[in-house]
């Protein structure tokens, strides 16, 4: 920590001394012999670096004691939030009947506070994402960092639900729980923070980049999708998120069970499908772009045919004995599903006489507990690799030239709140989850 060159560049030694003023501007570390050219003015404030110590041990204490005035507001906090939903709840068809003159301005007020609570739930997010802001800030200037090495790290204390590499892997983009896209450069293998967009007002559950250019489509739990930053109305929550290859049109799942379709040009909905009754989690396209599958919270995976320029009909029906969480095509007759709860991954195929597809392969993967909505499956043509996130670990999973399918390298992260993705050519793999608080960038070594 303090070996660094003297003043007078004559050696190379740990520091004999640091100054503890607030106001200076100068390096902290230092040697006696440098004490009159830095810090004359301020000899009042040298310290021997041995008490250093000293000024730990009471920033530990202060951090302590703010972490009880913080607890303790937080608390009062949730009170306060469940005053709040308890008075709301009392607000129903039968307040406006019989009101006496005597409260009729206060329901005048109730009334007013019900218009304008939009507006002060804007305020509480912005509120708690400068608080998130400060935190970070203070994290980040405590730790030490090996400058020589590039940084594939970034410390964010905000859910990070949903994140996509550009075409070429320079840049990542990043969806937050506040409803903030941060877009990194990534061009040198250091996450550096080029730009955050605030245009989404809730939960960002979908980030997609474009193949041919570095723009990129999102999405948000109120269904508002973001398209060169403009914000169109899906009008239900937005939980999956695709485009096809030609990147002429969207299909987008929602919490109500529903598959529309896009057209990117006019940003019109052109056709939906409604055989899911419930949450849409996952839809994936093969490579002919004739073929959708999706799977929802009903434990039905549908399998949907395109039929013209504006009608897809669904051809197939699975009914599975757990939710399927993920699925992704991985040729034109070939998808793979991972289901909540199971150490398995299910390889269907498409039998051509019977124009059915059915299991015929189980591949033990790791994780067996519940796990988290988003995070895709995303199989890597290049290397024959499949991402699959199950539970707290996250599968790799490679299809050799004998069409062999097995897992062949797991992380366990310790936590079922984690959400990633990999680079179009599979040398990147990007993740954050809420132990570490990181967005941390991993290289694939063959």
């Amino acid at each position: 920590m303090n070996s660094i060159a003297c003043y007078n560049g004559n050696y190379q030694n740990p520091a004999q001394f640091f100054c503890n003023n607030p106001f200076c501007q100068k390096d902290r570390l230092f040697w006696e012999c440098c004490i009159n050219v830095k810090h004359s003015s301020l000899a009042i404030n040298v310290q021997e670096i041995s008490a250093f110590s000293n000024y730990v041990e009471i920033m530990k204490k202060d951090f302590q004691d703010l972490k009880q005035q913080i607890n303790l507001q937080l608390e009062q906090l949730i009170i306060a939030f469940n005053t709040i939903g308890d008075v709301i709840g009392n607000y129903d068809s039968h307040s406006y009947k019989n009101v006496s003159l005597a409260i009729s301005k206060q329901l005048s007020n109730g009334i007013n506070a019900i218009i304008h609570f939009k507006d002060n739930e804007i305020k509480l997010k912005k509120l708690q994402q400068e608080n998130l802001d400060v935190l970070t800030k203070i994290v980040e200037s405590l730790q030490l960092h090996d400058e020589s090495s590039p940084e594939k790290s970034q410390i964010i204390y905000e859910h990070c639900y949903e994140m996509d590499f550009n075409k070429d892997a320079s840049f990542l983009a990043a969806g937050f729980i506040s409803g903030s896209i941060k877009v990194y450069n990534f061009n040198q293998e250091r996450l550096q923070l080029m730009q955050e967009i605030k245009k989404h007002h809730n939960s960002v559950y979908c980030v997609i980049f474009s193949k041919k250019s570095n723009q990129f489509l999102s999405a948000d739990e109120k269904g508002n999708w973001l398209l060169k930053i403009n914000l169109q109305d899906g009008f239900d929550w937005i939980f999956s998120l695709i485009t096809n290859v030609n990147e002429d049109m969207i299909i987008s799942g929602d919490d109500q069970g529903e598959i529309k379709f896009w057209k990117i040009d006019n940003c019109k909905c052109f056709y939906t499908l409604k055989q899911h009754k419930g949450r849409v989690l996952s839809l994936s396209l093969n490579q002919e772009q004739n073929q959708l599958i999706s799977c929802a919270a009903d434990r039905q995976v549908l399998v949907s045919q395109f039929q013209n320029m504006h009608t897809w009909m669904v051809i197939q029906t699975l009914l599975l004995d757990w939710i399927p969480r993920r699925l992704c095509f991985i040729n034109d007759i070939t998808f793979t599903i991972q289901c909540e709860n199971q150490q398995y991954l299910y390889i269907y195929e498409l039998f051509e006489n019977e124009k059915e597809y059915k299991k015929t392969k189980v591949v033990d993967v790791k994780g067996n507990q519940g796990c988290y909505f988003c995070f895709p499956q995303k199989f890597v043509q290049s290397k024959q690799i499949l991402m699959s996130k199950n539970s707290d670990q996250v599968n790799f999973i490679r299809r050799n030239n004998q069409n062999q399918i097995q897992c062949y390298y797991s992380i366990n992260f310790g936590t079922g709140q984690l959400w990633g993705t990999i680079s179009n050519d599979g040398k990147y793999f990007a993740i954050w989850d809420n132990q570490s608080c990181q967005i941390q960038i991993r290289k694939y070594i063959e």
